[in-house]
């Protein structure tokens, strides 16, 4: 085996470290399964850091060499992870595979060729990999929704299955581990960062159709997101395809978050069909609004607020799980309670809530309610908002104007933007910014695009709260004048 040189493990590692897929450990766990080294799995510890990750595993791959069939084991690694990254990056990776010809792989036999083989989420568009791994991560439960799912496609021709909740409750995680165990067509609607919109919908899953079933057509004409005719079009081709027992099951999530402004007045939501051929479902996620939807074809609703018991028994062992974490254990101990004790106290915090959970376990383990009894922590999801919006001084007089702007701008952006454009657009040091993203990063989502880190509002609900009447009158701020700011620095950048 040649020996790597140091140099280029750094290069390597830098580049390994910014993959999206591989900053969390359900991601680097899906990724080595997709490049077929779910051997290496148990031998290397996929949690922790991501730049300590990242070095175990390509010391631990470089170190083993090769398969019996000649592949090399970090060889594999590479080319999986090259449809993740951008054309620079792809260079790096080429070179490093033309310059140790110990790690190359043979053109067969491996798990890592993308589509020709099949592989999971080959099809799907690059931002929604990451987000399915993000979402997944921890998730627990769930049984009887996927049972109800599976029930309803064995014994209906065709038809929409709809799940509907209350935000936080868990919605975008059970499409997402859907997708993930069923490898499914799938769309991903996130208003923070402008993937809303009917014709993105379009795009996105007319591709995946005709990717997935070979359709025979090489490129999509502007009209085709105009409508959902060609949609239709390509539905029913694929339903000619199936084969006996073959089902076709489309997933999106979040229609709440579509921007109605973009698809023609008295249609349906993203142009969903009202008809549907046999052997095709569509599966849905929404909250509990009225949205334009009117179809002719076998349909379930499935309300996930009237499953209290079974979702607070998914969020206790949420919860059971997340204590066998150190400092998680060194708090409860404090508070002089039993484990079980905590699990059932604070899943009648959350109110059954994931993302409430998901915002304060980590926040109890760095120390943030360290003063505080379990009694005393926040309740629901909305609370813990306004809880913790007081925590961090927004609500003081005179307000905190630069903090305020800088959260405002965020929220209205709605895409990843990175720390010099929210400097550029608020006027503001790029450092002062960067003092603001680190103090709000719970919520949050940092992508590595273009080579730098971009941030986007974690979850919807926290745009919500942003535009609640009173939060917005309290801290003084006028949506009018973020507006303004941002579309005057456009200005500015496209004039001077």
């Amino acid at each position: 085996m040649q020996t790597l040189d140091p140099q280029d493990r750094q290069k390597l590692n830098k580049l390994l470290s910014n993959i999206p897929e591989l900053q969390t450990e359900a991601g680097r766990r899906q990724i080595l399964e997709l490049a077929g080294l779910e051997e290496f799995i148990s031998r290397i510890n996929l949690a922790g850091p991501t730049a300590i990750v990242v070095g175990e595993m390509v010391t631990v791959l470089w170190n083993y060499g090769r398969f019996d069939n000649g592949d090399a084991a970090v060889g594999r690694l590479l080319v999986t992870v090259k449809e993740y990254t951008g054309i620079e990056n792809q260079e790096l990776i080429e070179r490093l595979l033309q310059k140790y010809q110990s790690i190359q792989i043979s053109n067969q036999g491996t798990q890592a060729q993308g589509i020709a083989n099949n592989e999971p989420f080959s099809f799907l568009p690059p931002e929604f990999k990451s987000l399915i791994a993000d979402k997944t991560e921890g998730f627990v439960g769930r049984k009887y929704v996927f049972n109800e799912i599976a029930d309803f496609i064995d014994n209906q021709p065709k038809g929409y299955f709809t799940i509907e909740a209350d935000p936080g409750v868990g919605k975008s995680a059970i499409l997402a581990k859907y997708v993930q165990d069923n490898n499914c067509v799938a769309h991903f609607n996130v208003r923070s960062v402008g993937i809303n919109r009917a014709a993105q919908f379009l795009e996105s899953v007319c591709k995946q159709l005709i990717d997935r079933f070979n359709l025979p057509y090489l490129s999509l004409s502007s009209e085709v997101t105009q409508d959902g005719k060609f949609l239709a079009q390509l539905l029913d081709e694929v339903s000619s395809k199936l084969r006996e027992g073959e089902k076709l099951v489309i997933a999106i999530d979040a229609l709440d978050e579509v921007d109605l402004s973009s698809q023609n007045n008295g249609t349906n939501i993203l142009y969903l069909p009202p008809f549907l051929p046999q052997g095709v479902y569509f599966l849905l996620t929404r909250r509990r609004v009225t949205l334009p939807f009117v179809v002719h074809a076998p349909q379930y609703l499935l309300n996930l607020m009237e499953y209290t018991e079974q979702s607070r028994g998914d969020v206790q062992e949420y919860i059971r799980r997340a204590t066998e974490r150190p400092n998680l254990r060194v708090w409860i101990d404090e508070q002089q309670m039993s484990v079980e004790e905590f699990v059932n106290q604070l899943a009648d915090k959350s109110e059954n809530n994931f993302m409430y959970l998901r915002y304060v376990l980590p926040q109890i383990e760095k120390g943030f309610y360290q003063n505080l009894s379990i009694k005393e922590l926040p309740k629901g999801l909305e609370g813990y908002y306004e809880d913790h919006w007081g925590r961090m001084g927004m609500n003081v007089k005179p307000p905190p104007h630069i903090k305020l702007k800088i959260i405002y701008i965020m929220g209205e952006i709605y895409r990843p933007v990175s720390r010099k454009l929210i400097s550029e657009h608020a006027k503001e040091k790029e450092l002062t910014v960067q003092d603001v993203l680190d103090e709000w990063k719970q919520f949050l989502h940092k992508q590595w695009i273009e080579n730098q880190n971009c941030y986007s509002i974690y979850h919807a609900s926290f745009l919500d709260f942003l535009h609640r009447q009173d939060i917005v009158q309290a801290a003084g701020v006028e949506m009018a004048g973020i507006h303004a700011m941002i579309a005057n620095s456009l200005w500015e950048g496209l004039y001077g």
